[in-house]
């Protein structure tokens, strides 16, 4: 999805949903899946007969704790509800979720799936004593709203703490190992760039902590 306007009142979201939703009207799938919340929404408002509609939750506008007399929030949440309550299904992956849009303010009525992401199985480490080095393990994406910088912040902090980051293309990682150098912790923090999903378990076995 083409999300910059440059300037212009018109979006080329509303031409790639409307592609879509003419691709599901000719194919007739089992099911659409969706899991952007504006293409979600147009797609409920045009729905094709005898096609299920499926949302996959992958954030929402709203956590316990926060609060919901904001202008902002409170419109998300409406039109989260709008969305989930006309799905046929909604997919969260973990307990965590699924418990919330249960509970208020969502109170989903649309039968909720929880399906975790890959679990390899692998033996736990020890638990590591006070005088061990704890290993922490992060892998996924590296863009700013991530919260690696605070991560790396963190752990220059501490001692007896390494952390081994799997993930980012070649500009990303580089911006970061910069923040490493300025901290001197290459001993400590490793950034080991993007690796396939079926090598990673190199990297989860070693990990006391993955954040």
């Amino acid at each position: 999805i083409i999300r910059k306007n440059y300037g212009s009142p018109f979006t080329w979201n509303r031409l790639f949903f409307s592609a879509c939703q003419y691709y599901i009207q000719q194919q007739n799938p089992n099911w659409v899946i969706c899991s952007v919340l504006k293409q979600g929404l147009f797609h409920v408002k045009h729905k094709t007969l005898g096609v299920k509609y499926a949302y996959e939750v992958h954030e929402l506008g709203w956590y316990p704790n926060i609060e919901i007399n904001n202008k902002k929030i409170a419109l998300r949440i409406k039109e989260e509800k709008e969305l989930f309550n006309k799905m046929d299904l909604i997919t969260v992956t973990t307990d965590a979720l699924a418990n919330i849009l249960k509970s208020p303010p969502y109170l989903v009525n649309t039968p909720i799936t929880v399906i975790p992401l890959a679990q390899p199985e692998i033996d736990p480490l020890p638990a590591p004593i006070y005088d061990h080095i704890l290993k922490l393990v992060y892998i996924g994406q590296l863009y700013n709203s991530q919260g690696l910088d605070l991560l790396i912040d963190a752990v220059s902090q501490l001692n007896n703490v390494e952390l081994n980051v799997v993930g980012g293309n070649a500009l990303e990682v580089a911006t970061y190992q910069q923040k490493i150098d300025s901290y001197n912790i290459q001993n400590r923090v490793f950034l080991h760039g993007f690796h396939p999903p079926s090598t990673l378990i190199q990297f989860a076995k070693y990990a006391h902590v993955f954040v």
